[in-house]
């Protein structure tokens, strides 16, 4: 693993700038916090909610992988409101705009797997996409016999 800071500059979607972060670097990256005020937050659970007027960042939690992760649980944000009030929820794709510079500490790792659980006692994952593991159930949608493996990316580091 291995620290980073970034600073995502104002009217910049925070969640957009550490996703292509992950992606360019081919690296896995866990948000560790952030820091900075953010304009028009929509927040997407349990529906969709706009928090209007200029917020300071309390915490931020996600992960992001640089493949296509479905089935993802998003990210958190939790803000303090002008009036000392603490909203926060999941952000909805495109709903966290900085209203000045944002920093943001993640932590990258590389040959990140997504595991899909539950296996069964005794089953091995087999790599899917890009080395990334497939339960057997999805080996069966996918039509691969119990012995067959996709083939496979191997990650390399980027410094």
């Amino acid at each position: 693993m291995r620290a980073h800071v970034l600073e995502v500059p104002p009217g910049r979607d925070v969640l957009s700038c550490v996703s292509a972060f992950a992606r360019r670097g081919r690296r896995g990256a866990l948000v560790l916090g952030a820091a900075g005020r953010v304009a028009d937050v929509v927040l997407r659970d349990p529906a969709a909610l706009v928090l209007r007027g200029t917020t300071e960042i309390l915490g931020l939690a996600g992960c992001f992988f640089p493949f296509p992760s479905p089935g993802s649980a998003g990210t958190a944000v939790f803000l303090a409101g002008p009036r000392g009030t603490v909203l926060g929820g999941a952000v909805a794709p495109g709903g966290l705009v900085a209203a000045g510079p944002v920093v943001v500490v993640v932590a990258t790792f590389v040959a990140a797997a997504l595991d899909r659980l539950p296996l069964l006692k005794g089953e091995e994952p087999v790599h899917g996409h890009r080395g990334w593991p497939v339960c057997p159930k999805q080996q069966q949608q996918l039509g691969l016999g119990a012995n067959k493996i996709l083939p496979s990316a191997t990650p390399r580091e980027i410094n």
